[in-house]
């Protein structure tokens, strides 16, 4: 068998899935090496999200979660945790394979319950990292009520993972008085206390589908009880809130894009049978969209036909929430995709000696 070059190698590689690569780590150290290496993690990553290759879909259920494949999605496969958790279990949001978990310890406090972690977690890889607490600066305003949301993307031009925590905080009438944002940064793994947004989240639901670096949320602008809905972009990249213009009908779930390019339509019938939709993935040839009926099932939208069909899975009867991810070897060491040119000249370094060797 001739002797390919590393460039060979390492596009074929690129073209399989991460269950795969895993494997063939153990063919070498110049494999594992290569495998390993940002340059390569990066090249996988892009190649998967340009061809819609090893594209799932997380699904989450009392306290458990199961991964989809969209090319097999008729199977849910159970995903297990390298840490523990007491009782209640939540995903918040996924970027780059990666996903944000929150879930209460075993350790309890005896006026507020059991201790929330948030965690990041690649269920491809099974690595994590358990996130430091996060201080609350609380309002001198007498009793108030918490609540929390939270977003999750990539920030490109730190070469970062962020994680973004809004809080609000409201009086003994459950009216929102005063809010605060915290972002956590995966290289320094510490949180930093950001300018707030003076938008309102009524729905409390900051949506887990990221665009770029680039995560939304419908509020009310200000603080007002009723008021006409707005969208709000936080960019990772500058740490700011934005509004965005809006489509000429906002709902609760939607997909975005900064340009707000309309890549398709759903209309009536399919709308006034379902009535809250939200798009989850694109077939492997692009012809039907999954879609996630109300939190209850899935269900397949053929573009051309404008017609619906259900997504029946073995294994999952229910589902309380859903979002997309790509499987990927993006690993939470904290080091980015800044390092790729110099591992990739120790890769070649490691190559060499070993065509020494031989």
């Amino acid at each position: 068998m001739p002797t390919f070059s590393l460039e060979i190698i390492a596009n074929v590689l690129s073209r399989l899935p991460v269950k795969s690569l895993l494997r063939l780590k153990c063919v070498s150290h110049l494999w594992r090496a290569l495998i390993d290496s940002p340059h390569f993690i990066v090249t996988h990553l892009i190649r998967s999200i340009q061809t819609n290759t090893n594209t799932a879909v997380v699904i989450g259920k009392r306290g458990t979660l199961h991964s989809l494949d969209v090319d097999s999605i008729d199977q849910a496969t159970l995903i297990t945790f390298p840490f523990k958790y007491y009782d209640s279990f939540a995903f918040l949001a996924t970027c780059d394979g990666l996903i944000l978990v929150h879930y209460a310890t075993s350790c309890t406090n005896l006026f507020s319950g059991p201790i929330r972690t948030l965690a990041l977690f690649n269920p491809s890889t099974g690595k994590y990292q358990v996130l430091p607490a996060s201080d609350v600066l609380y309002p001198n305003c007498g009793p108030v009520t918490m609540l929390d949301d939270y977003g999750f993307a990539y920030d490109a031009i730190n070469d970062d993972y962020n994680v973004l925590r809004v809080l609000e905080f409201r009086d003994w009438n459950y009216k929102c008085i005063d809010s605060e944002a915290r972002v956590y940064s995966l290289k320094s793994n510490s949180w930093s206390r950001i300018p707030s947004c003076a938008y309102r989240d009524p729905d409390r639901k900051i949506l887990a589908g990221q665009v770029k670096d680039v995560v939304h949320t419908i509020g009310t602008k200000g603080f007002i009880r009723e008021g006409d809905k707005v969208i709000v972009a936080f960019k990772a990249g500058t740490k700011e809130f934005s509004m965005v213009p809006k489509m000429e009908k906002c709902y609760t779930d939607v997909s975005v894009d900064e340009s707000w390019t309309r890549l398709f339509t759903i209309g009536p019938p399919v709308v006034g049978a379902y009535r809250i939709l939200s798009p989850l993935a694109y077939s492997r040839c692009r012809g039907e969209v999954l879609l996630n009926f109300n939190d209850k099932k899935l269900i397949w939208y053929d573009l051309m036909r404008k017609s619906v069909r259900d997504a029946p899975v073995r294994g999952l009867p229910s589902i309380c929430c859903a979002e997309v991810y790509v499987k990927s070897l993006v690993s939470l060491d904290g080091c980015g995709k800044v390092k790729v040119k110099k591992q990739q000249g120790q890769v070649q370094t490691e190559e060499k000696k070993n065509k020494k060797k031989r």
